[in-house]
């Protein structure tokens, strides 16, 4: 606990996060927590984050690839062979890709209000 001296009266400094740590956690999500000293928070909040970022990015730029490749067949070659890539394309790389992003949103929205109240316990 870190002591703050006010007088000649010293009183320890509790940790209740803030506004303050809130708005750092918007920008780098952890950092709120990194700040509040609650540093297991802060590497679980960042590392999520970070995972559902790179996941979301792998299924998508998958996708996109897919789709670039079947309409680059069809224009030089035949349309069956586009058929192959479109295949490709399943639903459940994009609908796994929405699924991952709106996970990651809902990490980011707790990323936050965690950082805000900050390490109070329920009464």
């Amino acid at each position: 606990m870190a002591l703050e001296a006010i007088g000649t009266n010293i009183q320890p400094q509790n940790k209740t996060g803030g506004s303050g740590k809130a708005w750092c956690s918007v920008f780098i999500p952890g950092l709120g927590q990194f700040l509040d000293g609650r540093n297991k928070a802060g590497a679980i909040y960042m590392g999520t984050s970070i995972a559902a970022v790179l996941g979301t990015r792998a299924l998508l730029g998958s996708a996109v690839k897919d789709v670039f490749r079947a309409s680059e067949t069809t224009i030089t070659s035949n349309a069956s062979s586009a058929t192959k890539y479109l295949s490709k394309l399943s639903g459940c790389k994009v609908y796994g890709a929405v699924a991952l992003g709106l996970a990651g949103a809902a990490l980011w929205i707790a990323n936050i209000v965690d950082a805000y109240k900050g390490n109070r316990k329920k009464a």
